[in-house]
């Protein structure tokens, strides 16, 4: 989930995973922010971010002010190649094939209980990964996911296919080409307190906050 928030005419954004948070915004704001969470929150500081739920983060520092943001999911990317049993050939430049639309079909062409189970593992991983690094994928993944209770055979090639698709673009991320930034980075974990007005008990969780400090501005090309 992300929340954007305004302070003084400046922006701030919270990207939230669960538990874990990251917070972009100028130096000021992000330390402010800081103080407040530790003031309801356990905090443990974690160093600088390079990643954020399991994605790999690289930012690279440009002479005039701006950065460019990349997340990839490499340790993803090898579970694909590792546990899929991936086809060989020439590897696919889209994502699905043209024209493809995947049908629920007659009952025909399904597959076995223990590919069924592969199936709805490699579809949620994709599903997982195209959240961080694969945008570009939503289209055909909402069509694996609408078999997920039924796959059939070209349900799990479809899937694969997009799988070595994946894998070809490793390199490739999300990116995040001109932001503002004059970069100080922090994460800390935190634990939920309970307010007093729910008559809860305080409640210890782990997790992670990533502070990026002085994103002023997110723009996409």
């Amino acid at each position: 989930m992300n929340s954007p928030y305004w302070k003084d005419g400046r922006l701030v954004v919270m990207v939230t995973w669960v538990d874990d948070i990251m917070v972009l915004g100028e130096l000021e704001d992000v330390e402010q922010l800081k103080r407040d969470l530790e003031s309801v929150f356990k905090c443990k500081s974690e160093g600088e971010v390079k990643e954020y739920v399991g994605s790999k983060i690289n930012i690279v520092r440009k002479s005039d002010g701006l950065a460019t943001v990349k997340f990839t999911q490499p340790v993803l990317l090898q579970k694909l190649e590792d546990d899929y049993n991936l086809p060989s050939g020439r590897a696919p430049k889209t994502p699905a094939v043209a024209g493809q639309v995947l049908v629920k079909g007659d009952g025909s062409g399904m597959v076995g209980a223990k590919d069924v189970t592969i199936y709805r593992s490699g579809t949620a991983t994709i599903m997982y990964m195209m959240q961080w690094s694969g945008p570009e994928v939503y289209n055909c993944m909402r069509g694996l996911a609408r078999h997920m209770s039924a796959p059939r055979l070209a349900h799990m090639e479809a899937m694969k296919y997009l799988m070595r698709y994946i894998v070809s673009t490793k390199t490739e991320g999300w990116c995040w080409p001109r932001i503002l930034c004059g970069m100080a980075a922090e994460n800390f974990c935190f634990g939920f307190m309970a307010d007093p007005i729910w008559t809860m008990q305080p409640t210890q969780m782990t997790g992670g906050v990533s502070l990026v400090a002085e994103y002023s501005l997110l723009e996409f090309l």
